[in-house]
């Protein structure tokens, strides 16, 4: 993924880095969404694409036919949330949800992916970023399956961190098991064991990262790997 600073104005530094005349044929418009705000369906091509601004997030989940659910990709301000559709014009199989509320740049699908089709520097950036995603989502896969629910959360608290550039996350254990595809009871023992040692401290719907080194120690090697697919983050 190509590296790029912290957008200046606080939005979203892949969307600020469109042309100015490619930008203003977009249909841009800007809102605040909330926490579990649904943004695009698993069995439908996205009507829109969207574009979080700095300290926003959306998780990219799966669901089994059981009910069971887990995240198998994270966008932050770097990206955008309908990579997958955009290289193949299909519904994506996942269900994009606004993890940590904030605002979104909105764009029709349709017009972003003729954009892609007819300017070189667009279709660069977004492929660019889609190679990023899709390693970023097989890298998850691979954590997922080898590494402990500590591991896993550790890297995840990390990863959302780097995106919200703060050290406050508002969420409770029943959305963090969601996250890492675990019982409610797994994702309570693991955060205190990292609150035990000093690392987080948590209460109700609230959590606060303590020591980031800390749980770069406690995390798995997937984090750096999904760290490294990201541009340059800023800090607050």
């Amino acid at each position: 993924m190509t590296q790029s600073p912290p957008p200046a104005s606080g939005g979203n530094s892949l969307l600020d880095r469109f042309p100015p005349d490619v930008r203003q044929r977009l249909e841009i418009t800007e809102k605040r969404h909330d926490s579990y705000d649904v943004v695009g369906e698993a069995d439908e091509l996205p009507r829109f694409a969207y574009f979080p601004h700095l300290g926003t997030v959306v998780s990219l989940t799966r669901t089994t036919e059981a009910g069971g659910t887990v995240e198998v990709g994270i966008v932050g301000w770097e990206g955008v949330s309908a990579a997958q559709a955009l290289l193949w014009p299909r519904a994506m199989g996942s269900d994009a949800v606004v993890q940590v509320p904030g605002t979104m740049s909105r764009v029709p699908f349709a017009t972003l992916r003729a954009a892609m089709n007819e300017s070189e520097p667009v279709r660069e950036l977004l492929l660019n970023f889609a190679g990023g995603f899709l390693s970023q989502v097989s890298q998850h896969a691979t954590c997922n399956r080898m590494h402990s629910i500590e591991q896993r959360l550790a890297k995840w608290l990390l990863t959302v961190r780097d995106r919200t550039a703060t050290d406050e996350l508002e969420l409770t254990h029943e959305f963090l098991s969601h996250m890492l595809g675990t019982r409610r009871a797994g994702a309570t023992v693991a955060v205190g064991a990292l609150a035990l040692d000093g690392l987080v401290d948590h209460g109700r719907g609230r959590l606060r990262i303590l020591d980031r080194d800390g749980l770069e120690e406690r995390t798995c090697e997937c984090y750096r790997v999904v760290r490294d697919l990201s541009p340059p983050l800023p800090s607050r």
